[in-house]
C-alpha cells in the first residue's frame, strides 16, 4: 500500500517523476505529507490501525508526518497507532531535525480543503497512541503535531514516548 503522498495523484505516481497535478487547484504547492495510512485526505477515517513505522524523508517546514495521517482535515474515529514516526535524512540514517509538523495520530489537522473550504473544526474520538516518534521536530504533539483550527478530542489517550537522536 501506498503510505506517503506529497502531492502525486495515483496517476502522476506511475506517470511522473515530479509532481504533475495542476488539476487539483493547487499548482503543484501542495504541502508534503506521510501518514501510516493516507498522507493527506479530506474524508473521515474510521477503525484504521498501524502498528508499522512511518518515515520521512522530507524535512521542510511545510511537511506533516503522522501515525495515521500526514494531514487530515475529517473526523479520526475508533482507531489508534501503536508504531514509530520518524524524519530522516534522504539515505533513510540519520535522524534529523524536521521543521514540519509530527503527531502520533496526525501530523497536521485540519487542512484547508482542495476545494478552498476548511472546516470549523475536527473531532479525534476513541483513539489511542501507544507509539512514539524519533527525531527532533518544530512542532509535536502525542496526537496532533500541528493545529490550524480547533480540534475536539474525546475518550482518546496517549502512552507515547519521544526519542531524540540515535
Amino acid at each position: 500500500f501506498i503510505t506517503c503522498h506529497d502531492g502525486f495523484s495515483l496517476n502522476d505516481l506511475y506517470s511522473y517523476n515530479h509532481k504533475h497535478n495542476e488539476a487539483n487547484g493547487w499548482d503543484n504547492t501542495d504541502r508534503p505529507s506521510a501518514g501510516g495510512i493516507v498522507g493527506a485526505t479530506e474524508a473521515d477515517i474510521e477503525y484504521c490501525v498501524n502498528t508499522g513505522t512511518v518515515t520521512s524523508t522530507n524535512a521542510s517546514e511545510y511537511s506533516a508526518v503522522g501515525g495515521i495521517a500526514g494531514a487530515m482535515s475529517g473526523n479520526l474515529r475508533n482507531s489508534y497507532h501503536a508504531g514509530v514516526v520518524r524524519v530522516v535524512d534522504t539515505q533513510g540514517e540519520t535522524l534529523v531535525t524536521a521543521q514540519g509538523s509530527i503527531g502520533g495520530l496526525i501530523g497536521v489537522a485540519p487542512i484547508l480543503s482542495w476545494s478552498g473550504i476548511q472546516p470549523e473544526y475536527i473531532e479525534i474520538e476513541n483513539c489511542a497512541v501507544l507509539g512514539t516518534y524519533e527525531g527532533t521536530p518544530t512542532v509535536a504533539g502525542a496526537f496532533v503535531g500541528s493545529v490550524e483550527n480547533p480540534v475536539i478530542i474525546k475518550t482518546s489517550y496517549a502512552m507515547t514516548v519521544p526519542t531524540q537522536g540515535q
